[in-house]
């Protein structure tokens, strides 16, 4: 259940869009640098994640 609530959390809040868009620059960073951009960007674009 958590694998479908996460695509829809990073599905509403543009999280993909930014994987997509901005994947060249991200798959070079360590995955918790790119975790920490993902929840930003999805803050900034209303999520909640803590």
């Amino acid at each position: 259940m958590a694998v479908p609530l996460a695509f829809q959390y990073l599905d509403a809040y543009h999280g993909i869009s930014f994987l997509i868009d901005h994947y060249t620059t991200l798959h070079l960073q360590s995955i918790d640098d790119t975790v920490d951009d993902l929840i930003a960007y999805c803050k900034r674009n209303g999520g909640t994640l803590a």
